[in-house]
């Protein structure tokens, strides 16, 4: 493959604050636009400041509300849409941002090229191993300079893509007990774990659910790929969604899941606010739980009864 038939979509937190949004505008893109001459989308062109101040700047009240919601979502709708119109991503891993990992995981599913760019030299090998095994395995890398980038694109592009993409067609649940993949920290703190072992796994597995979960996949250097065939493997994904920040790796099981068509669900308990202003967490998370068929859910009794209420529907 060649660089010029490459459509890079640039997927990143950097529109939020002021340094990085003029770094992104400057040189970043003027790098993107001259390695991938198959176009650029960025998402922060995709909604314009126009759209977001007519409902940030209306008054409080269930009007604005109602307007802030639909407005996560047409923007959510816009960056799935982006990703579906390239055929690469480059993203920037230096903030952990959830909504950049939800992105990758699309991607990843769709077969996309993925590029990861971490600059920050403070840092030096932990990136979320679901992230880079996602990244490995599209055949592209990632970089410590900007100015390395071209480079690695163009070694990305004589190998050719590794993989080629899901299916987009959703899982049918025949008569063996339905298989949930429960991704995320659930089970990482001893707290969380005293919380699975009592409460949470038995009253999935009482619901007639076969689980497995990504706290019981070996924590080797495989985990990954581990993550990866068991979200192939599933009829649902639930992801665990509590922390004030969602962690990266858990959101890109939430738009890898979405990329494969499963149904998935989002368990957040915890009532702190996060992501964009009236969306509880980043609403790209939230798009790809939302659109895939799942439901976001804030108790173990919710996700049991939502996620019958799934099945039942399906059966």
């Amino acid at each position: 493959m060649e660089t010029k038939t490459l459509t890079v979509y640039s997927a990143g937190p950097e529109g939020f604050a002021e340094p990085t949004r003029a770094y992104m505008f400057g040189p970043y893109q003027a790098l993107l636009k001259t390695v991938f001459t198959g176009g650029v989308i960025n998402p922060w062109e995709l909604t314009s400041d126009v759209e977001v101040m007519a409902v940030i700047s209306l008054p409080s009240g269930p009007d604005r509300v109602e307007k802030l919601a639909a407005l996560h979502d047409l923007i959510g709708q816009r960056n799935a849409n982006g990703i579906e119109r390239a055929n690469t991503i480059v993203a920037n891993l230096e903030d952990d941002d959830s909504g950049t990992g939800s992105e990758i995981g699309y991607g990843a599913a769709l077969g996309n090229f993925l590029f990861g760019m971490m600059t920050d030299i403070r840092r030096s090998a932990d990136i979320d191993p679901f992230i880079a095994y996602l990244i490995e395995r599209s055949g592209g890398e990632i970089v410590r300079k900007l100015g390395d980038l071209s480079e690695a694109v163009a070694r990305g592009a004589a190998r050719g893509p590794h993989y080629n993409g899901a299916a987009r067609a959703t899982s049918d649940v025949d008569h063996r007990k339905p298989i949930v993949f429960f991704g995320g920290l659930m089970g990482y703190t001893e707290g969380t774990e005293w919380f699975w072992q009592t409460t949470l796994r038995p009253a999935l597995e009482e619901a007639g659910l076969k689980v497995t979960r990504q706290r019981d996949l070996p924590q080797d250097n495989d985990l990954g790929a581990e993550i990866a065939a068991a979200i192939e493997a599933a009829d649902l994904v639930v992801v665990d969604l509590d922390r004030q920040e969602i962690p990266i790796g858990t959101a890109a099981i939430a738009g890898f899941a979405y990329g494969y068509g499963k149904p998935v669900f989002g368990y957040r308990s915890d009532f702190r606010a996060s992501g964009e202003e009236g969306a509880g967490f980043n609403l790209q998370v939230k798009y790809f739980v939302l659109h895939s068929g799942g439901a976001v859910v804030n108790s173990t009794e919710l996700l049991v009864s939502s996620i019958t209420a799934y099945l039942d529907a399906k059966a």
